[in-house]
């Protein structure tokens, strides 16, 4: 049996310990709303998504040299700007995927802590997708462009999803 062979989602070839700006997209495993909903274009995230609003936001204390810029959390995934190598004192050791899993890590630690004490809906085997997409931002213009989209994700919501 030949299994099929998983897409690479990385750039190839590209240093992502580099310093560098980047747009990612974090999915939850499922589309379930496991971070709030959105209604008539208004985000309305629940606990969940506070903490991982928080965490997100968190990031440069947990990882000095990285800047965690715009980000809104979705009902089932998160949408962020990611600054590695901020700071030219810290060498640039640190890559894009070691910050993600950092913050999967945390999150899902943190969710099923809100499982058990504060009643959060459980989730099956894994919180987060396997892997994350990213975009490389080259430019003012195109980190300008993906602030925008961040700003505009919940007043898109409904139409993604054929309401």
């Amino acid at each position: 049996m030949t299994l099929p062979t998983r897409k690479r989602v990385r750039l190839q070839g590209f240093d992502y310990s580099n310093p560098g700006c980047y747009f990612v997209t974090i999915n939850a495993r499922t589309q379930e709303p496991w971070f709030g909903s959105v209604d008539d274009g208004l985000l309305r995230p629940n606990a969940a998504g506070g903490m991982v609003l928080e965490i997100w936001l968190d990031l440069p204390a947990q990882f000095p040299g990285v800047h965690a810029d715009m980000a809104v959390v979705m009902p089932d995934h998160l949408h962020g700007i990611i600054m590695l190598g901020t700071d030219p004192e810290i060498p640039a050791s640190l890559t894009l995927s070691a910050v993600i899993g950092a913050f999967k890590s945390r999150t899902t630690v943190e969710y099923g802590r809100g499982v058990r004490s504060e009643g959060w809906r459980p989730y099956d085997q894994q919180l987060w997708h396997r892997s994350f997409r990213d975009t490389i931002v080259r430019s003012d213009r195109a980190l300008e462009a993906f602030r925008d989209y961040i700003e505009g994700n919940p007043g898109r919501w409904a139409e993604k999803r054929g309401q």
